[in-house]
């Protein structure tokens, strides 16, 4: 329904179809129509809510999108105009700084992997243990959460450590609560550790280093002295830059196909938590005791979700209302437009897929249109050959799909242009044994098959647009 008319139409054959989608082109302002679908679709200007989903039918380009979106979020120097290359590039540089994270839903995904979860583990002598391990939500809100000092900084306050040890000692403990002594055994900037035996063990600068450079409470290859000195060194950091001092980073999780997870068993409690309002810092700033760590948990501000979802999958009203009503939602149409400049043999391509949707529509819904990603490789490989390969190896089968094997309907999308064949039933050779009171019904059944001689002709796919 677009503005305040809302119609009900049955089509019962192709003639009737192709008068409708006449009438369809006639009453409907394309430009109002587009404006509505994406007027968000600048990137580069869009407000920037702290939960978002991109959705639409397969093939629209969510997933490609997240990269634009991401890059809006976490790079202050954003450009849209860059060459994609440019674009990825970036991207990949920020996911492996940590400030991109990306994951996608399915059935087996849980809370312990997206929060926390008890993880067996072993050491270097093959002991068994188990401990509680940060999931990948975790992880990011404890990088958003992190004063992120200059990397200069965190250097001259590990050589400021290594000047105080190497005056006086200093006792420190670990998570668990066992005491060491730190010293500076080598006389030459070198850390080093006396346990509570008298073993005496050298600590890398690099692993206190990183434990700075990428917070967490978890002990990464059961480095724990490492873990506890550079937290003795962060909370000097902490008192001597205040957070205006500090470099503000925003930090982006994305969440391929969201809606294949089980909403409720992958958040659990940080559904509420993720609601703008329930933010660290804001009015009702929400935290909660997490259930393996027992830590203390809110969600800093600074820390985005997008996520995708494709909506032929299933439907908006199909997900779960608690994560519906804490997302905005962002469609992601087809763009046939995208594809205008493509011609195969005098067929264009972009017109090709507009009025197969436009007929999608009219048969089905707007969920299930078919999206311009399935053509965008006829860019580089303009021949009929490929542009066959693509319906016979994406559009029909898809189509299949989206119909529940309906073939007259199919064949009605497709503009009754040669490519399916109906073939009726021989009751006699087939059931033989069936009685004659019997043949209404198989005068109404019919079998159908491709006809493989279509698809070497471009009139079959200009007969689409056509007569």
């Amino acid at each position: 329904m677009l503005g305040n008319k809302a119609y009900y139409i049955i089509v019962s054959n192709r003639d009737d179809l192709e008068k409708l989608c006449v009438w369809y082109d006639g009453n409907l302002d394309q430009e109002k129509i587009n404006q509505f679908r994406n007027q968000d679709n600048n990137v580069s200007k869009l407000e920037k809510p702290l939960n978002r989903i991109l959705f639409g039918a397969a093939g629209t380009g969510k997933t490609y999108n997240t990269i634009n979106h991401a890059l809006s979020i976490v790079d202050p120097e954003y450009d849209p105009q860059l060459d994609r290359k440019e674009l990825k590039k970036k991207f990949d540089d920020y996911k492996e700084q940590g400030q991109i994270k990306f994951v996608t839903f399915h059935q087996s995904f849980s809370y312990e992997d997206f929060v926390e979860g008890i993880r067996a583990d072993t050491d270097d002598n093959g002991q068994l243990s188990y401990e509680v391990k940060d999931g990948v939500f975790k992880e990011i809100c404890n990088r958003a959460a992190f004063k992120h000092v200059s990397e200069v900084y965190i250097d001259k306050e590990i050589d400021d450590f290594v000047a105080q040890i190497s005056l006086n000692e200093k006792l420190l403990e670990t998570k668990t609560g066992v005491e060491f002594t730190v010293f500076n055994s080598s006389g030459k900037g070198g850390i080093s550790v006396r346990t509570t035996t008298q073993n005496e063990i050298v600590i890398s600068k690099k692993a206190i280093k990183n434990y700075l450079l990428d917070p967490s409470e978890n002990i990464r290859s059961n480095q724990a002295y490492a873990w506890a000195i550079a937290r003795y060194i962060k909370a000097e950091l902490d008192e001597k830059f205040s957070d205006n001092d500090t470099r503000s980073k925003n930090f982006v999780l994305i969440i391929d196909e969201i809606n294949r997870g089980n909403i409720s068993r992958i958040f659990g409690e940080i559904i509420t938590l993720i609601e703008d309002s329930k933010r660290q810092g804001a009015e009702e700033e929400l935290s909660v005791t997490l259930p393996y760590s027992k830590e203390e948990f809110s969600v800093p501000s600074n820390v985005y979700i997008i996520g995708t979802m494709n909506s032929s999958d299933r439907s908006l009203t199909g997900l779960d209302i608690a994560l519906r009503r804490r997302f905005t939602f962002v469609e992601m149409p087809p763009k046939p437009e995208l594809l205008i400049e493509i011609e195969v043999e005098g067929v264009n391509v972009g017109e090709l897929l507009k009025i197969i949707n436009q007929r999608i529509e009219v048969l089905l819904d707007r969920d299930h249109c078919i999206g311009h990603a399935n053509f965008m490789s006829l860019n580089k490989d303009r021949s009929r050959e490929h542009l066959s390969a693509i319906f016979k190896q994406k559009i029909i089968p898809q189509l299949q799909e989206y119909f529940f094997d309906d073939w007259a309907k199919i064949n009605m999308v497709l503009n009754a242009n040669g490519m399916l064949k109906a073939k009726p039933i021989e009751r006699s050779a087939l059931f033989p044994n069936i009685e004659s009171d019997s043949e209404d019904f198989f005068e109404e059944q019919k079998t159908w098959q491709l006809v493989e001689t279509a698809f070497d002709s471009i009139a079959s796919f200009s007969k689409i647009i056509k007569h």
